[in-house]
């Protein structure tokens, strides 16, 4: 018995980390508009308990209400509510499909744009100020903090 613990004493622990990559976005816009507007694809590239960066096809006007879903491992959030701070023009060649092109051969000028897009949680509202979703907020968080040299 003494020598389990010790052996689980002398292991350190080890705890799953995710990139903001790993994040997997859903952006919709509020009522009848989410219905009809096709959901654009994104990519997170950053993330806090407050609020949330990623890139799409599609540029955001500042202002813009949006209903976000948040997936990472086994953490599901639904239909949290956002508002966009920014959105700017960004042209990046890693975005274009190398089984297509090969991007070192790409003129900049021809380079689909992407758009970096900022939001804010909105806690206004009652139902975001439950304690599950802020806990939910910090869990992604902490999940998405990288190990040294990752």
């Amino acid at each position: 018995m003494s020598s389990l613990i010790e052996n689980q004493q002398s292991e350190p622990l080890q705890y799953l980390r995710f990139m903001p990559t790993d994040l997997r976005v859903e952006v919709a816009w509020p009522g009848l508009m989410g219905c009809l507007k096709a959901a654009p694809r994104v990519d997170c590239e950053a993330f806090s308990p407050t609020s949330l960066q990623f890139t799409s096809p599609l540029g955001f006007e500042p202002g813009t209400k949006l209903i976000l879903d948040l997936d990472l491992a086994d953490i599901h959030l639904m239909e949290l509510n956002a508002i966009v701070i920014s959105s700017l023009q960004i042209k990046d060649p890693r975005f274009i499909d190398p089984q297509f092109i090969d991007p070192q051969f790409i003129d900049p000028q021809f380079i689909d744009p992407r758009w970096r897009t900022r939001v804010q949680f909105c806690f206004s509202s009652k139902r975001m100020r439950r304690a599950d979703i802020s806990r939910n907020l910090l869990q992604i968080e902490d999940c998405l903090r990288c190990t040294p040299g990752r």
